[in-house]
């Protein structure tokens, strides 16, 4: 997916440096909604269920007669900490699956054969929210890499290589102008 317009030639808010230690809003609603679309595509649990699996995993306090997925929604919007942003998108590879009715069973199941297929498309989705909030990480076998390494090599190589050329136009030019 090629970046927007706006990104490719730097306007609007996105700035050419990565973030690294935030959540911006954008992000979060993106999460959000991408959770949203998982559990209406019966790759995540419902809303009852994911609301129990990411209480456990956080170590929340649960409520009783809530809305969980307003719960949640809020805790992905509002209350999670960048860092627990990210620890999300983490444990989320670890829930998609690929749930159904299994007809000769009478029951829902999840179907292990799909498995990889959903986590590939998963990840494929998160690096891109990643990549458009301009956010310099991206998820490699279900965890968070910290990307720009390779960037910054190439661009403290392409900055020696700039000088090294300054010093050697100096060293002629300072050869040629000698008596």
């Amino acid at each position: 997916m090629s970046d927007t317009f706006s990104k490719r030639y730097g306007y609007g808010k996105g700035t050419k440096e990565l973030i690294y230690e935030k959540a911006p809003q954008q992000l979060r609603i993106g999460l959000w909604n991408l959770i949203q679309d998982y559990v209406s595509a019966n790759n995540l649990a419902y809303y009852d269920e994911l609301y129990l699996k990411l209480t456990s995993f956080f170590r929340l306090k649960r409520e009783d007669n809530i809305n969980y997925k307003n719960e949640i929604e809020s805790w992905v919007l509002n209350a999670f900490d960048w860092n627990k942003i990210f620890d999300l998108i983490e444990y989320l590879y670890k829930l998609v699956v690929y749930y159904d009715y299994d007809e000769e069973k009478g029951s829902w199941r999840v179907f292990p054969e799909y498995v990889r297929e959903i986590r590939y498309n998963y990840t494929i989705k998160i690096n891109d929210l990643l990549s458009s909030e301009n956010i310099g990480w991206r998820l490699k076998k279900g965890e968070l890499e910290r990307e720009g390494s390779e960037y910054l090599d190439r661009e403290t190589i392409e900055r020696v290589k700039k000088c090294s050329n300054i010093q050697i136009l100096k060293d002629q030019i300072i050869n040629f102008l000698k008596p």
